[in-house]
């Protein structure tokens, strides 16, 4: 994991930084799609090279797309709400 050598401190405000910005985030596209303003389909990632084994790299995604009434079941089985950040 990232960070080995980072104090618990610090890697505690970087967990509840980005916690706090992925729930604004979440805030900002509900209300976007609900007004209208923003498309049902958006699409964001990148890589981030690990800093302890450069050979591999740790994949960030986010994306939102429509889903049927039937499809729901599937996505809240599949899905975990909220962020899950292992330190």
């Amino acid at each position: 994991m990232a960070g080995y050598d980072l104090p618990k401190t610090k890697l505690n405000y970087r967990k509840e930084r980005v916690e706090r910005l992925l729930n604004e985030l979440k805030y900002e596209v509900t209300r976007g799609i609900m007004e209208g303003e923003l498309e049902e389909y958006l699409t964001f990632n990148f890589l981030i090279p690990r800093s302890k084994l450069p050979t591999e790299m740790v994949r960030c995604e986010f994306r939102t797309a429509p889903i049927t009434r039937d499809m729901l079941y599937l996505a809240e089985r599949t899905s975990t709400e909220g962020l899950k950040v292992g330190v």
